[in-house]
């Protein structure tokens, strides 16, 4: 490994520990490979930031208003009401909050919107949401 002044190091680690910027960024930043960036700081014992929680866009947010003013109309008629919260569990590739997982299945469950259309309103990829689904044996509409 090459030898780096304390400066650089400083700097690096500041990136490192202090952002959420991924490893490939900073490198680039840097002008070293990511796995340099990975080899220093296992070097050095540095630590990342734990990943943000994601949460629902602004038109999400609208959405799960509309939701709930449906779900108060719904109970004043009499309707029975469907309850989409649940315990969020750990997913391996981010954390979500439990307003985010319900709307996802919300979308995911009761409408026939394709997989990958739900995925990108949500800023997710498809495979992400299709492992979310899986885990939690949420099922498409018309499929036992």
């Amino acid at each position: 490994m090459a030898r780096y002044t304390p400066e650089f190091l400083a700097v690096l680690r500041h990136r490192y520990e202090q952002t959420h910027q991924s490893e490939r960024s900073i490198a680039l930043d840097f002008g070293v490979a990511a796995s340099t960036v990975r080899a220093i700081a296992k070097k050095h014992g540095w630590l990342r930031l734990p990943e943000p929680m994601r949460d629902l866009e602004p038109a999400m947010r609208l959405l799960e208003q509309v939701t709930a003013l449906e779900r108060e109309v719904n109970r004043q008629r009499g309707l029975p009401d469907i309850d989409f919260e649940e315990t969020p569990a750990r997913i391996p590739v981010a954390r979500y909050t439990p307003r985010l997982l319900a709307a996802l299945r919300r979308r995911y469950e009761h409408t026939l919107q394709p997989a990958r259309s739900i995925a990108f309103d949500f800023d997710i990829s498809e495979r992400t949401l299709r492992r979310i689904a899986s885990t939690r044996g949420w099922l498409r509409p018309g499929r036992a």
